[in-house]
This record gives C-alpha cells, structure tokens and sequence, in this order.
C-alpha cells in the first residue's frame, strides 16, 4: 500500500510539472513514440514514415533513413566534439514542423535520382505524399534552400526557380533577416 501511494504522489509531481511546462511554454508537448512495433501495411513502392529527423530528413519503417535530395533546410543541431547538441540555425524549427506536418505517419512514394545513397548510408530521393512533391513545396514555401550535389541534378532548375520566387516574395526563412543566408552560405559542401 505505501508503494502505491508513494508511486502516486510521483505521478502527481510528475503530471503538474509537466503542466507547468506546457503553460510556460504555451505549447502542448507530444510524446514521440516509434511506430516501428507496429508495421503499417503498404504497397510496393511506397513507404510509412516513422520519424521525422530534421527539415529535410525522415525515417522510414525499417529504420532506413532518407535525406530530400536538392534541397537543404537550416540545421537543429551541430556536431560538438564527438557529440551532436541542440543548437538551431535560424529558421529550423519551423523547417522541421512544415516536414513534419507533411509526411509523419503517412504514407511516401520516394524517387531515385543517380545516386541513390549519401556517404552516411541514407537514401538520397525525392519524396511525394500522394500527388505532393514535398521537396518543392519545402523550397515554394521558403522552408529549404536549393542544395544541388552532382549527379543528382534532376529538379534543380525548377527548385533554383522556386527558391528565387520564395526570396522575392520574402517566404519562410526568407522573410527574415540576413542571417538565415549568412548561416547557409557559409556551410561546407
């Protein structure tokens, strides 16, 4: 009986701290949990995403990872050391949340271009959620920068035109200051 009551108080202290959290943050949390336990149906060709990683990068069931080819997105965290730490370029935040938005939890068909992995093993394509290119809606809407590595250049024309568009038109991350192209220009390749 006492653990009972003493696993209840924890419960409590636990349920109003994370109570206080939300309401000084003015965001309501979700607790991610993998979705890879339970196996979701598709069809050849397509894939379920279990995870977003960034603006420009998901996890697919399986666990195979898949970066958005041409395009790049502003970064959540950084390398410190031999340690990855919390650290967001401008505008990543809103990058991840608009690809988060678009594809957790649903259903992706992934085209290839030339080169079909990165030298960190992830997939390198093109991602649509059924008749949406959510690469070139990232770039239209100011969410990610044109990022072109040969020989994967298929859509890049399009995505420097788009991108052109979204800076005249001051969208996303371009509606803000100098910073945001300071931040990209200066990235190694």
């Amino acid at each position: 009986m006492e653990k009972v009551k003493r696993g209840l108080k924890y419960f409590a202290v636990g349920s109003a701290a994370l109570l206080c959290l939300v309401f000084a943050t003015g965001r309501i949390l979700t607790i991610a949990i993998p979705q890879e336990s339970k196996p979701v149906k598709t069809k050849p060709g397509e894939y379920f995403v279990t995870w977003v990683v960034d603006g420009d990068t998901i996890k697919i069931q399986g666990g195979e990872r898949v970066r958005y080819l041409g395009i790049d997105t502003p970064e959540k965290r950084r390398r410190h050391g031999n340690q990855w730490i919390k650290d967001p370029e401008p505008y990543a935040e809103e990058a991840f949340y608009e690809n988060m938005r678009m594809v957790k939890g649903k259903k992706v068909r992934l085209e290839f271009d030339v080169k079909k992995r990165d030298k960190y093993g992830r997939l390198l394509a093109h991602v649509f959620v059924a008749d949406v290119f959510v690469n070139r809606e990232l770039v239209k809407r100011g969410f990610a920068s044109v990022l072109t590595i040969k020989p994967n250049l298929k859509y890049s024309a399009e995505f420097k035109r788009l991108e052109n568009e979204a800076k005249k038109n001051k969208l996303g991350m371009w509606k803000r200051d100098k910073r945001v192209e300071k931040v990209l220009s200066s990235r190694p390749l």
